[in-house]
């Protein structure tokens, strides 16, 4: 009997071959699968990402139940846009830089997060504005066009003057770094940003989605796998 395994592509060929223990793991990889729903996420980001410098960038509300696929439209657009490294300067140049919202956020702990993730240095004593200027500088020398922020429910964690201070920081982010923001969670992060009417006002979907405001992935229409 032969095996006909010409709908495969040559790659994939080749794996079926492997043991059992091998293409297990292979079926239960992660794998990307395109959605209408997500495509139009995916299309307002590379919208964003690729909009000129002004005053006011156009940041992005991204909000759905747990599960449906929020991170992977992140980190699908993080493929897109991947990381290189500058020889002349030095420097890994990151387009689009993914952050999870601290559980009990505040200023330090998110700036802390950000330099984690960019991989650089921290001291728990250093100042709050030392540490601020550094992510900024950080951010700028990195080239970050995309900043993600997930979990940013996390906010209701705080009392309503430190939701307030972690709302104003995403503000002054957007403004200082002239970036998008784009704030991603479940449906409490709707409520969380809908608590500042300047911030609720910034992440507020383009018209052309009035439909879709602010834009939602329910359970039929997220990406099913990364």
């Amino acid at each position: 009997m032969t095996l006909d395994l010409s709908h495969l592509t040559a790659a994939t060929r080749e794996l079926v071959f492997q043991d059992a223990k091998a293409r297990i793991r292979l079926v239960q990889t992660a794998r990307w699968v395109a959605h209408p729903r997500a495509g139009v996420a995916l299309d307002e980001l590379e919208r964003r990402f690729n909009y000129p410098t002004c005053a006011r960038m156009p940041c992005m509300l991204l909000y759905g139940d747990s599960g449906m696929g929020k991170s992977m439209i992140l980190e699908k657009m993080e493929r897109l846009h991947p990381s290189s490294y500058d020889q002349r300067c030095g420097i890994t140049k990151r387009p689009v830089v993914i952050v999870q919202m601290p559980s009990s956020p505040d200023g330090r702990q998110f700036y802390t997060r950000v330099l984690q993730v960019l991989g650089a240095p921290y001291a728990a004593h250093e100042e709050l504005g030392m540490v601020e200027a550094r992510v900024i500088d950080l951010l700028r020398k990195v080239g970050a066009q995309l900043l993600c922020i997930e979990e940013v429910h996390h906010l209701l964690a705080r009392s309503h003057r430190e939701q307030r201070k972690s709302l104003n920081l995403l503000k002054f982010l957007a403004n200082e770094l002239r970036i998008v923001v784009v704030a991603v969670g479940t449906s409490d992060a709707f409520h969380a940003l809908q608590t500042d009417e300047q911030v609720a006002s910034r992440f507020e979907p383009p018209s052309f989605l009035a439909g879709l405001r602010p834009m939602h992935f329910g359970p039929s229409s997220s990406p099913t796998a990364n």
